[in-house]
C-alpha cells in the first residue's frame, strides 16, 4: 500500500529541502510537488515558507511570492505563531512590488511590537520599516538607521541563508553614511561564519566589506578581504556570484596600479559583465589603462 499523502510530503519537504543547499531549480521543483500533496493550511504554509526564504535570498523574489500566494489567502486558517511568520514574509517579498507596498509598510507597522522577539519574521518586519524610513528622507533617518541596526542584529543571529537580510541592513546604513554600524554588522556576520564553518556567508560577507573598505579609502584591507571573497566564490559558488567579488578585487587593483593583474583578474575569471558594480570596475580599469 503506497504511504499517505502527507507522508510523501514529509518526504518531498525534506528532500526539497536538502536540494536548495545543492540546486535551487530543483529544490523548488521538489517543494512545488510537496505543496500539491498537503491539504491542510498550516502545512502549505511551513512548505512555503522553507521556499521563500530560500527564494528571496538569491533575489528571486517572483518565486518566493509564487510559493507564499495560496498562504497569503488562508491567514486565517493558521495559529498565530504561524501566522505572524506567513505574515512578516509576504511583507518582506511584497514590499518590492510598488503597487503593494503602501499596504506592505501598514502591516509592518501593525506587527513592529512583535519584531523585538527575533527570528526571521522579525528581521523581515524591521526590514521593511527601515526601507520605508530611508525612504521618507532625512526628517526620519535616525529611525532607519535604528531600525537597520536592530534588522542586522536580529539577522545575524539566524542561519546562513539569511545573510541577505544583514546586507539589506548594511545597504541602508551605507545609504545614510552610517559607516561604523554597518562595518560591526559585517564584521559579527564574518565572525558567523567562521564559527559555523559556512564558506558561503563567509564570502558574500567579505565581498560587502571589500566594498565598504574600498568606500573608505582602506585598500589594503579591501583587498584582503576581496580576494578571499573570490577565493571562496571560485569555490563554492557560480559566475554568478563572482561577478561581485571581481569587481571588488578588480577595483582594489586599479587603485594600486596592478593594471595588469587586474586584466588578468577580469578575463581569468570568465564572469558575464552584466552587473552595474562589474561594468563600473571594468570601466575604472579601461579608464586607466587609457582605453
Amino acid at each position: 500500500e503506497p504511504p499517505d499523502p502527507t507522508a510523501r510530503a514529509d518526504t518531498r519537504i525534506e528532500l526539497g529541502t536538502a536540494q536548495l543547499e545543492v540546486s535551487t531549480p530543483d529544490g523548488f521543483a521538489t517543494l512545488s510537488e510537496a505543496l500539491e500533496l498537503v491539504p491542510d493550511a498550516a502545512s502549505r504554509a511551513r512548505v512555503a515558507l522553507v521556499a521563500s526564504r530560500a527564494a528571496r535570498s538569491a533575489s528571486d523574489f517572483r518565486t518566493a511570492a509564487r510559493f507564499l500566494a495560496g498562504s497569503e489567502d488562508r491567514l486565517d486558517e493558521l495559529e498565530d505563531g504561524l501566522r505572524y511568520d506567513v505574515e512578516a514574509e509576504v511583507v518582506f517579498v511584497r514590499w518590492v512590488d510598488p503597487a503593494r507596498r503602501a499596504e506592505m509598510v501598514e502591516r509592518a507597522r501593525a506587527l513592529e511590537h512583535r519584531a523585538a522577539a527575533g527570528g526571521a519574521a522579525g528581521a523581515n518586519v524591521l526590514l521593511v520599516l527601515a526601507f520605508d524610513a530611508l525612504l521618507d528622507g532625512a526628517a526620519t533617518a535616525d529611525r532607519a538607521a535604528d531600525l537597520a541596526v536592530r534588522a542586522a542584529g536580529v539577522a545575524g543571529d539566524l542561519d546562513e541563508r539569511a545573510f541577505g537580510m544583514v546586507a539589506a541592513a548594511v545597504n541602508v546604513l551605507l545609504a545614510l553614511d552610517r559607516v561604523e554600524p554597518a562595518r560591526a554588522a559585517l564584521d559579527r556576520a564574518i565572525s558567523a561564519a567562521r564559527r559555523r564553518g559556512s564558506l558561503l556567508q563567509l564570502g558574500e560577507a567579505t565581498t560587502f566589506r571589500a566594498m565598504l573598505n574600498h568606500r573608505l579609502g582602506l585598500i589594503p584591507d579591501a583587498e584582503a578581504d576581496a580576494r578571499l571573497a573570490d577565493r571562496v566564490a571560485h569555490e563554492t559558488a557560480g559566475p554568478s556570484a563572482r561577478r561581485w567579488t571581481v569587481a571588488a578585487l578588480v577595483r582594489c587593483l586599479v587603485e594600486r596600479g596592478e593594471l595588469a593583474e587586474a586584466e588578468d583578474v577580469l578575463r581569468g575569471s570568465a564572469v558575464p559583465a552584466n552587473l552595474p558594480v562589474l561594468l563600473e570596475a571594468r570601466g575604472h580599469l579601461r579608464a586607466a589603462q587609457g582605453r
